[in-house]
């Protein structure tokens, strides 16, 4: 804990006097294959948190859910549901990480195309809180640790059409083989990639990462080193 709070230090360090603006709906899809890759997804989801949400009245926004063959409803977080990080973070506890638990032997491919279109018709929406109107961007973030479905790429492509952009955080298994290739093309692009691990170092670059995908003023991203 110690660590993570210096390294967030650090960040703020990095960015100096130009305060973060990231004003963003983000829509966050979970698939775990199994409970070890599930800790260092709720490692991944912190970081996005408290990297993301700096300015709460005009900058991002998340609604998130869990999914397996489908969307878990049950699992379901709404925007406007908590004002700062770490209200969404106690949600994502009591909501997302049971099914993440629960799914210790998941499925090894994760049917991301119908979590793409749930995201689409009942979380990206006005009626869910979506600012679109208000000229906020739209992204859906999928993070897993498994190969995404055929139809996943359909399904981004959908998105992308209509000005929601795709990002794959990929949550680095030992135990599976990943198809780079279907992931680059769900996410749009390489650079629409991003990796969570275990390496030294994969922290500070995961969070940069975050910051230079989607803050929306001046930010400086000087990397720090993790303590």
């Amino acid at each position: 804990m110690k660590s993570t709070l210096v390294f967030f230090a650090l960040i703020g360090m990095a960015i100096g006097e130009n305060l973060p603006h990231f004003p963003h709906d983000f829509a966050i899809l979970y698939h775990s294959s199994n409970d070890t890759n599930a800790m260092m997804m709720a490692t991944a989801a912190t970081i996005i948190h408290r990297t993301l949400k700096q300015t709460p009245d005009d900058g991002a926004n998340f609604a998130e859910i869990y999914f397996n063959d489908f969307p878990v409803e049950e699992s379901r977080i709404n925007f406007a549901e908590s004002a700062n990080a770490e209200d969404e973070l106690e949600l994502f506890m009591q909501r997302i990480w049971p099914e993440m638990n629960a799914t210790g032997t998941g499925n090894q491919t994760a049917v991301a195309s119908k979590a793409i279109i749930f995201a689409m018709q009942h979380m990206l929406t006005e009626e869910a809180g979506a600012r679109k109107t208000k000229g906020v961007e739209e992204t859906i973030l999928i993070v897993t640790d498994s190969n995404l479905d055929n139809d996943s790429i359909i399904a981004a492509n959908d998105a992308r059409d209509a000005d929601i952009s795709v990002y794959v955080i990929v949550i680095k298994s030992r135990d599976t083989d990943l198809n780079k290739t279907r992931l680059v093309e769900v996410a749009g692009n390489e650079t629409n990639v991003l990796h969570v691990s275990e390496e030294a170092g994969n922290i500070s670059t995961f969070a940069l990462a975050l910051i230079d995908n989607f803050c929306r003023n001046q930010c400086l991203t000087k990397t720090p080193k993790e303590p």
